[in-house]
């Protein structure tokens, strides 16, 4: 799937609540960013193995979204803060197999999402569980790495 289709996609249907783009090796930034413009009910969004996309885009608030899944992705710092100023209900974050991740920006994540819950950071090799412990701890957040 392209951003083309994607677009195509969200004109269908606005009103989706799972968006699954896993492993859509053409997907950029410009387009999940657009079909998040578009469908503004989404809970779930998963864009797991994207090689394309850092960040879901800068935009208005989903306030929906409750899970987002972004394993083996290039996620970065950048992308996580965008993520928590755009997701004010987040409750669980996996970010297993994320390299570009860093413990700074898992703090100021934390920091930002205070409904968080669960996080997982599985190999996620810049990310010293130790110094996140007793943040995770203090916010309630249960973690697997």
């Amino acid at each position: 799937m392209d951003d083309d289709a994607l677009t195509k996609v969200a004109l269908t249907c606005p009103n989706m609540e799972i968006l699954d783009v896993s492993s859509c090796l053409s997907l950029t930034e410009a387009g999940i960013a657009s079909i998040l413009e578009v469908c503004n009910q989404i809970r779930n969004l998963q864009f797991e193995k994207c090689p394309l996309i850092k960040h879901i885009g800068e935009g208005s608030e989903l306030p929906n979204v409750e899970v987002v899944s972004a394993v083996g992705s290039v996620i970065n710092d950048e992308g996580l803060a965008v993520i928590g100023s755009r997701c004010s209900r987040l409750l669980k974050l996996n970010l297993d197999f994320c390299e570009r991740v860093t413990t700074d920006g898992i703090q100021a994540m934390v920091k930002t999402c205070r409904s968080l819950r669960g996080i997982q950071l599985k190999k996620c090799l810049q990310v010293s569980i130790n110094s996140l412990n007793s943040l995770l701890l203090s916010r309630g957040v249960k973690w697997t790495s």
